[in-house]
């Protein structure tokens, strides 16, 4: 008789718990599983009839008036015209933590880093164990682009890409290298760039959601699963589980074998609450810290427009310190359009003052450190779980971080200064202390929260992480407790 499985959510974390039901599958394990996600049956399909090589100027106009006053650099990512919402914090705390109800949850937004640093120390990851087989595992089922070989190889193998490189401007070629204690390569993107319909025309709508699909989604991937019969999915959010593995619907409930939560950070942690009731020690959310900066050119490059380009992250690196565990990630790409946006509109102008400024300038992104983070502390005040307080870890970007940046980038005639760096409102790289919470030290390794009921996702990783893979961590996660939890 088939164990009957539950994953309750739709984004990376899921995915690759699915990923690891069906290596077990392949093993001869009888399994029969069933999905539970937010959105609609229609959803999926209705995205895949719809795709368009562009957002036109009106589009972008619209999105833009919809988010009118949100916090943060870039306007919010769309996808499929549906906007990304804020978490709303009590009494009117602003959070800027992104939600999504949609089928894919935030993933549909962006989960296309792809770093498997197993060479830089990450507390969260040390605690989750070595990776390194199941990110093999996931890269042979999701399109990773790369340039094999490239300065980035002293951080991340070669082993997970299968697509070519995205194309970088001549402009940018110089700022590859490897000094000091800066190394800088050709983004790993979870991105198909092998010709064909679904690849990136490198339109530069990346921050909209990619109209082609060519980004990798989760809930694409699961949806495309569920159409082959190899699961099933019920479009309910689950309200409640017990501990006799019962879940709870609006519509229904239903027993299971295993159940794996996956429902992103703050939504795990509020159905985590909302079973087991107020724990025993605060509920936190962590959100890694980011900072932007430009750099200007010494002499004009021979960059192209920016539309024509991906224009989001088209470099990436890592800053460390060999002498301690400490490393910040490194972006650079070219000015987005989408800030010109933001502020004019999409228009000619804006184009237009956008392609100038590129011909002059990159803008360079750093992710915390695991001690450069937000912490928002979450209760339930009679309306569901929500944020009191937001604290920072640190203030700015560290003088002697920036530094050792600016240096590298001065060395490759670029210009930069620290009175430039604006903090941005957040890098949606969530993770959740419900283990603390609750009282099981033990659920970063292990993912059981009790008999037969894991915990899949970030929420259970009981502190900020400074991997900068955050989604194929997700995904390599979930592969290995799947794996574990059914095999020990």
């Amino acid at each position: 008789m088939a164990e009957r499985i539950a994953i309750v959510g739709s984004g990376p974390s899921a995915y690759g718990t699915l990923l690891g039901l069906l290596e077990l599958k392949k093993q001869g394990r009888d399994l029969d599983i069933t999905i539970y996600a937010s959105g609609s049956a229609d959803q999926e399909s209705q995205i895949q009839a719809t795709y368009k090589d562009r957002l036109d100027a009106s589009e972008i106009n619209s999105l833009l008036k919809q988010q009118q006053g949100e916090g943060g650099l870039l306007p919010a990512r769309h996808f499929n015209k549906v906007p990304v919402e804020s978490h709303q914090g009590y009494e009117g705390l602003k959070t800027d933590i992104k939600l999504s109800d949609s089928f894919g949850g935030i993933g549909n937004y962006w989960s296309s880093s792809v770093f498997p640093n197993q060479q830089i120390h990450d507390p969260v990851v040390a605690k989750l164990g070595d990776l390194s087989v199941y990110y093999d595992l996931v890269s042979g089922h999701i399109p990773v682009s790369g340039r094999k070989g490239d300065p980035l190889c002293r951080f991340f193998s070669d082993e997970t890409i299968n697509q070519p490189a995205i194309h970088i401007d001549p402009g940018l070629e110089n700022l590859l290298g490897d000094q000091g204690s800066v190394v800088m390569g050709i983004n790993r993107f979870a991105l198909e760039t092998e010709d064909g319909g679904d690849s990136c025309i490198a339109c530069g709508d990346c921050m909209y959601g990619c109209q082609r699909d060519a980004i990798f989604r989760a809930g694409r991937a699961i949806w495309q699963l569920a159409c082959e019969g190899i699961c099933e999915i019920i479009y309910e959010k689950v309200l409640h589980f017990s501990a006799d593995r019962t879940l709870r619907t609006e519509k229904e409930t239903a027993s299971f074998d295993k159940v794996y939560v996956a429902g992103g950070a703050l939504g795990t942690m509020e159905l985590v609450h909302n079973s087991l009731g107020a724990p025993t020690h605060a509920l936190e959310l962590y959100d890694t810290m980011l900072w932007y900066f430009p750099a200007f050119s010494l002499g004009l490059r021979k960059m192209g427009r920016v539309q024509d380009g991906i224009a989001f992250a088209e470099l990436a690196g890592g800053l460390y310190d060999e002498q301690t565990p400490d490393y910040n990630h490194l972006l650079i790409s070219r000015f987005p359009h989408a800030i010109m946006d933001k502020m004019l509109g999409r228009s000619g102008f804006s184009l237009f003052v956008s392609n100038v400024i590129n011909r002059f300038s990159v803008i360079a992104a750093v992710y915390g450190s695991h001690d450069e983070y937000l912490t928002y502390r979450l209760e339930d005040r009679g309306a569901g779980l929500c944020a009191i307080s937001r604290e920072k870890s640190v203030e700015t970007l560290a003088h002697h971080k920036f530094k050792a940046f600016q240096s590298y980038l001065s060395s490759k005639g670029w210009l930069s200064h620290q009175k430039l760096v604006m903090e941005n409102a957040t890098s949606s790289h969530y993770a959740g202390n419900v283990g603390l919470a609750y009282g099981v030290e033990s659920l970063p390794e292990t993912g059981q929260l009790m008999d037969g009921v894991y915990i899949c996702d970030s929420a259970a990783w009981d502190g900020p992480s400074q991997s900068q893979q955050h989604s194929f961590t997700l995904m390599a996660n979930g592969v290995r407790l799947a794996v574990a939890s059914l095999t020990t």
